[in-house]
């Protein structure tokens, strides 16, 4: 019986930079005819968190096409046709209106507008009729969502952040260049700011729809 494995690039998604991200699956063998995997993250509607049906932006494949959506739009079936296949899928740039649309308004288009940072899994699902087994050691991949880079990479402990190239006793000032007292402002390129901006939680689509109310 085929063993399936999931693994993804990059895993640091950001809306305002319109960020794709490539889910590869591997087969421990050349499949015989298409396997129809299950990929599911426990979240409704998480699939409104991307862009994955036409007009583009939108998902596309390679070794084998997506199937569609999950019932609820938690995930989705893909078939493998080849010993290695991808699904890329661009992020949704939602309107960042409410907090927590997914909780506070499940029923209409603010759903998908949450703001903040989101993690999500995508996990492979064994399927009940034993078409193929699931390697537990890559069975699934976590995702960071996040609104804008702002924070981001070059943050904290980044290129010319605090502590950074030229750090406190470094050349010329404490701190060094572009760090606390160098050369501009307090932080100076690639300022001080958090890990990474927060994401939109629990975006929801519908089946169909292109990471929007669904």
């Amino acid at each position: 019986m085929v063993a399936v494995s999931i693994s993804a690039s990059p895993t640091q998604l950001f809306e305002d930079q319109g960020t794709e991200v490539t889910l590869s699956f591997a087969l421990d063998e050349p499949p015989s005819g298409p396997v129809i995997i299950t990929v599911d993250t426990g979240k409704p509607f998480a699939l409104g968190d991307f862009d994955v049906f036409p007009p583009g932006p939108a998902a596309s494949a390679t070794g084998g096409q997506l199937v569609g959506g999950n019932a609820d739009n938690s995930g989705f079936r893909f078939a493998i046709t080849q010993q290695t296949a991808t699904i890329t899928l661009p992020i949704f740039d939602d309107p960042d209106r409410v907090a927590d649309g997914a909780t506070t308004n499940p029923g209409d288009e603010l759903r998908n507008d949450d703001q903040g940072e989101e993690r999500t899994t995508f996990a492979l699902i064994a399927p009940d009729d034993g078409s193929y087994t699931v390697d537990a050691s890559s069975s699934s991949v976590t995702l960071t969502l996040n609104d804008t880079a702002e924070g981001g990479e070059g943050s904290e402990g980044g290129e010319g952040s605090e502590g950074g190239e030229g750090s406190e006793g470094g050349e010329g000032s404490e701190g060094g260049e572009g760090s606390e007292g160098g050369e501009g402002s307090e932080g100076g390129e690639g300022s001080e700011g958090g890990e990474g901006s927060e994401g939109g939680e629990g975006s929801e689509g519908g089946e169909g729809s292109e990471g929007g109310e669904g």
